[in-house]
């Protein structure tokens, strides 16, 4: 069993038509199946796999100011908050990307 999950989690996304651009980022910080915090970066274009990248370095207050400023950078070129998540509000979102 998984201990309780306190993480948070960004989704962005970014479409523009015009340069058929549609790119999503899902930024979050949770728990592996060991109980260590990780902070889990997926990217790509919407609908495809996508790319993942795992960091499992740092205190979880380090990860969520990561996630934070990831977000931020994000948000300055262009990306728009699709779904903010933390553990009180645990809904799933749209299907962005696509599982292997």
């Amino acid at each position: 069993m998984r201990p309780p999950d306190d993480g948070c989690e960004e989704i962005l996304v970014r479409d523009e038509d015009s340069l058929n651009m549609h790119r999503f980022y899902n930024v979050s910080v949770e728990r592996d199946l060991f109980g260590v915090s990780v902070f889990l970066v997926r990217w790509g274009r919407q609908r495809k796999p996508g790319r993942i990248r795992i960091d499992a370095s740092g205190s979880r207050s380090e990860m969520r100011r990561k996630l934070v400023e990831l977000a931020s950078r994000k948000i300055l070129r262009g990306y728009r908050r699709l779904e903010v998540r933390t553990a009180q509000t645990q809904q799933s979102a749209l299907p962005l990307f696509e599982t292997r």
